[in-house]
């Protein structure tokens, strides 16, 4: 009797738990601001239920466990209108709505303004999508918010706020973007793994990782910089994760459209040109851009094309579906390298007038994301990379002319280099909430599978004409096939430990395979790239919430470099390769306390420490007939360690002073970095010479930057300041070189001065680019385009008219 009795009242309970449970319901909502952009720190509460919450960065915030049915959300945020929304909440299955908030608008002699909000950088949320960045130092620069000039992309100012971002500035034409952090090489970017909206625009991210692809600023609504703790979830990359991200249409617009043309001095003239809406279920964004110039340089000419198309389809709550198709192709000639005593003379001289770089990459993406309930989602990303790099050029340093030879009448002929890149890539990523003592818990796991195949066709002998002529006689005197395949799994779990403790452990495990065929005509090298690797990476992620804005972490996590095809081909006939090179190997760390103190100060300060094994370098030397060359090798251990600070201070948000008298914004980006060869030997002329506690090359000891910002209704203006001292270009630390190939970079100061003028969705941008006409370099090559050192541009200016969504 008793049995049953108990029997009875668990089956009562049990059904009445049942039963609340189907009555419960979740709602996930997004708040988004009249560009679309995602809208933090807004207000939204269920008057009813005496619930509240807030948005998170990317604008997300979420009621669970809340009674089914209709209810009536409360939605208030600063600059923007109270909203009221009822919506319904349904049993059992998460409600998903998008809310778009309507600004505040202040009426000024007729020209229609909105209050913004002028803080340009922001940070992860601690889980993003299916992806966790707790305990990650990050950095997400929005553009809409950046004074900059955008339309010649340039990298100083966008990063501004960015502290350690080093970039090599070849030309100031902006085709290309050459960024690095932490005492790593700039070169096309390649010590990152190099996204556009989560997926792969590296060339071939185990072989060639440049990324010779880079998507219009203008067309951007935002930067998203990881540093080393991106390892674990994107790749072995050092300097982590760099992911730019396209502007979607208005969701509110079926149609609309967004231009801007932008002239500058050297016959610069930019369109850009985006279509955009949103049509039922579908969401679409498109772009045209063509730039041209003729260079601050005589022979700098080029043209510039850029398209994207994006669609993405809401089949339903649970399931978005996109295609994109992105294209760049650009024609830039190059005004060749100078010596010392050239740039000395005059820095904008060139002897080159027959040299052309030519790069020409389409990249098709599929991209699905299923939420199937609260508690789990899914996101697959596909994507094929197509292109080409071509350039045709006369090498030799600028010591020698390149003039109409006597003998034929006519110029000598030029090299002609050739890589063709087909690559496939497809992610898979899952991110699933739990519980354990009654906190949220998360993981997120994935796989990733990538084919690469490059061919590489180099010095061949081109013609004598003076255009952009790719056609060869004869054969190339190398020609070689590469592949790369890549197996990945990973995986990271987010644990919560009480209200402020997180940890996070990671694990990735990379499978790489490395063939290579062909034959090298001018070299009797032998080396080996026929390899099969397994490499597995660990790290661990700490944060510690001080309060909601502001928190603790650190992060350490290992990271690996491969040897890279280019690294086994000499680029010219003097040039020698190590044949028992190996690959780099390494981690990175960090710690530091970021925040924001009620919008007056807003900081993130920090420690840091890479360790790069086995570093593979250049030395500068010279053969026993007396002839200087490159030789590629190992040439040390190296450890950069330093600081990386970010202050910013709004005086006028004491006592609210920016509603009258506007925002002013005081910012400095300093870093400090002490990078040194830790150990090395090598041999030097048949002597060994030690390069332990040499400076790394192209590591500027100090990177400063700093200004200040004014922003006052339809009016932004920033004037900043870069400082970057001395570098060495070769790991024995040259100090000259008669070619000018090696040596020290000197250390310079750039001012930089921009302004955007907003009337209602139009506006005006100008700026000023070097201000005080500073004469400096930031690279010397012992190649294309040099071989020498390749000049900054001096002062220029632009302006632009546009019109925004």
């Amino acid at each position: 009797m008793n049995k049953c009795f108990y029997l009875l009242i668990i089956s009562i309970w049990s059904f009445y738990g049942a039963f609340g449970q189907q009555l419960k319901g979740s709602l996930h909502g997004t708040l988004l601001n009249e560009m679309n952009e995602p809208v933090e720190g807004g207000t939204i509460s269920i008057e009813a239920f005496k619930l509240i919450t807030s948005s998170g960065r990317d604008g997300e915030f979420k009621f669970e466990k809340i009674p089914a049915g209709k209810i009536r959300l409360t939605i208030t945020c600063i600059g923007y209108k109270q909203l009221y929304k009822e919506v319904t909440v349904t049993i059992g299955e998460p409600s998903a709505i998008t809310i778009t908030l309507e600004p505040i608008i202040n009426v000024l002699e007729e020209v229609v303004v909105s209050e913004k909000d002028f803080n340009n950088v922001k940070r992860l949320r601690d889980e993003e999508g299916t992806m966790i960045f707790a305990g990650k130092k990050n950095d997400v620069i929005i553009l809409d918010k950046t004074n900059a000039n955008t339309a010649e992309n340039i990298p100083r100012q966008v990063f501004s706020k960015v502290p350690g971002v080093y970039e090599w500035d070849l030309d100031g034409s902006g085709v290309q973007t050459s960024i690095s952090v932490r005492g790593l090489n700039p070169h096309r970017s390649w010590e990152f793994n190099v996204r556009q909206n989560g997926y792969n625009v590296n060339s071939d991210m185990f072989g060639y990782p440049e990324s010779h692809y880079n998507p219009p600023t203008e067309a951007l609504s935002r930067v998203s910089l990881v540093r080393g703790g991106a390892s674990l979830q994107y790749g072995p990359q050092f300097g982590g994760m760099l992911n730019y991200i396209i502007k979607e249409g208005p969701r509110d617009e079926k149609v609309d459209f967004e231009t801007r043309q932008t002239i500058g001095p050297n016959k610069l003239y930019n369109t850009y040109n985006a279509l955009g809406g949103t049509i039922g279920k579908l969401n679409y964004f498109a772009y045209f851009n063509y730039r041209v110039s003729d260079g601050y340089r005589p022979n700098s000419h080029y043209d510039w094309w850029a398209y994207y198309a994006g669609l993405h389809y809401t089949l339903s709550e649970k399931v978005k579906l996109g295609f994109e198709f992105s294209r760049m192709y650009y024609i830039d000639q190059f005004a060749g390298g100078l010596t010392d005593a050239q740039f000395e003379a005059d820095p904008r001289q060139s002897n080159r007038s027959r040299n052309y770089f030519q790069p020409n990459m389409n990249i098709p993406a599929l991209l699905l994301d299923i939420r199937f309930n609260g508690h789990t989602s899914l996101s697959l990303k596909s994507n094929y990379f197509i292109g080409q790099r071509n350039s045709v050029m006369f090498t030799p340093p600028g010591t020698v002319p390149d003039t109409i030879l006597a003998s034929t009448l006519q110029y000598a002929p030029r090299q002609v280099d050739r890589d063709y890149y087909n690559s496939f890539t497809n992610e898979l990523r899952v991110l699933h909430h739990y519980t354990i003592a009654g906190r949220e818990q998360a993981i997120s796991i994935g796989g990733r599978y990538s084919n690469a195949v490059t061919n590489r066709k180099q010095q061949g002998t081109g013609t004598t004409t003076t255009d952009f002529d790719l056609t060869v006689i004869g054969d190339y005197a190398l020609d070689l096939d590469f592949n790369t395949v890549n197996y990945a799994v990973f995986a990271e779990n987010l644990f919560r430990v009480g209200k402020q403790l997180s940890i996070t452990p990671g694990a990735r495990l990379d499978i790489v395979r490395t063939r290579m065929t062909g034959n090298i005509d001018y070299t009797s090298n032998s080396f080996n790239y026929d390899k099969n690797r397994s490499i597995p990476l660990l790290g661990l992620g700490l944060q510690y919430k001080l309060n909601d804005l502001s928190n603790i972490y650190a992060n350490w996590s290992q990271a690996y470099r491969p040897i890279l095809y280019s690294d086994l081909t000499p680029s010219a006939s003097l040039d020698v390769v190590d044949p028992n090179m190996k690959d780099s190997k390494g981690f990175n760390a960090d710690i530091g306390v970021r925040g924001n103190l009620n919008d007056l100060l807003i900081y993130d300060v920090g420690l840091f420490y890479l360790y790069y094994g086995d570093r593979v370098g250049s030395l500068a030397l010279t053969n026993d007939s007396g002839q200087a060359y490159i030789y590629k090798t190992n040439v040390g251990t190296s450890a950069a360690r330093g600081v990386e600070s970010f202050i910013e201070f709004h005086p006028t948000a004491i006592n609210n002073l920016k509603a009258t008298v506007g925002d002013i914004g005081v910012f400095t980006s300093i870093a400090f970095d002490y990078a040194t060869y830790i150990d090395g030997l090598t041999s030097v002329n048949g002597q060994d010479v030690q390069i332990k506690g040499k400076k790394l090359e192209n590591a500027p000891q100090w990177i400063a930057r700093g200004g200040i910002t004014y922003g006052y209704k339809f009016l932004s203006t920033t004037f900043q300041a870069s400082y970057v001292s001395e570098i060495f270009t070769d790991a024995l630390n040259t100090p000259s070189s008669s070619t000018g190939v090696t040596g020290i970079v000197p250390s310079y100061i750039i001012l930089d001065w921009n302004a955007t003028f907003r009337f209602s969705e139009y506006n005006i941008k100008a700026g000023i680019n070097n201000l005080a006409d500073e004469k400096y370099f930031t690279r010397r090559i012992n190649a294309y385009p040099g071989p020498g050192i390749l000049p900054a541009d001096g002062r220029t200016y632009y302006i632009s008219l546009g019109k925004e969504f």
